[in-house]
């Protein structure tokens, strides 16, 4: 982490950075484990309850004082993308001309969203290094189909 140290100016959010990167390594360091108990199942939990806090605070309260843009491989590819769907004839939303777009902290992404299920995950079918999560991924995809055909209403 000395490595991130003053990464940014202001020393409150630098800071702020340091916790939720600590947060990060301890919430990987639960997660990776390869035998567990209850209380690191338990404080996997909590880790993970503290990283949402401490992601969503660090994306509205910090990622919008800092102007940041997309890559210049992200804005060639946004530029051939609008120029194969014009040869095509399909119509592109407008993103307001050419030029680097504004990029700010997605929260709302698969892999953020699946680490809630770490938890309940290990604690079904132990550490993460005895399973692939595509199969989990995919009994839960099944499970949901089978409430939706079946009519019964998914609690919590």
């Amino acid at each position: 982490m000395p490595v991130f140290e003053g990464l940014l100016p202001t020393p409150h959010h630098d800071d702020y950075l340091q916790s939720l990167l600590f947060t990060l390594c301890t919430w990987h360091a639960y997660a990776k484990l390869r035998m567990h108990t209850s209380s690191t199942l338990n404080g996997l939990k909590s880790t993970t309850r503290t990283l949402g806090f401490q992601l969503r605070g660090f994306s509205k309260n910090i990622c919008p004082l800092y102007d940041t843009a997309e890559l210049p491989r992200e804005e060639a590819a946004r530029t051939r993308r609008r120029a194969n769907a014009s040869k095509k004839g399909k119509a592109t939303a407008s993103t307001g001309g050419t030029g680097k777009l504004k990029k700010c902290l997605n929260l709302f992404t698969y892999k953020l969203h699946a680490l809630g299920d770490y938890f309940l995950n290990i604690w079904q079918f132990g550490p993460s290094d005895g399973y692939l999560s595509q199969r989990v991924r995919f009994i839960y995809i099944y499970i949901y189909e089978f409430y939706i055909l079946i009519n019964i209403p998914m609690s919590g």
